[in-house]
């Protein structure tokens, strides 16, 4: 997994799966940590170059305290 940002080719790993947070609504979510980069990109456009999938999203239970 690449992301593209303007001439720059930067490893990363990217996760897109749902939020069920809000019952009502099913988000897409993408999420993407990029390696070892610490400039501040804000505002820019980012294109990412998806080479494999891992696996499928594994939905945890938790539990309450108390």
């Amino acid at each position: 997994m690449e992301v593209i940002l303007g001439l720059e080719r930067l490893y990363c790993l990217t996760s897109v799966g749902h939020n069920h947070i809000f019952v009502s609504q099913y988000l897409t979510v993408v999420e993407t940590f990029i390696f070892d980069y610490s400039r501040d990109f804000y505002g820019e456009t980012l294109e990412l170059d998806f080479k494999a999938r891992l696996r499928g999203m594994i939905r945890r239970q938790f539990r309450r305290k108390g």
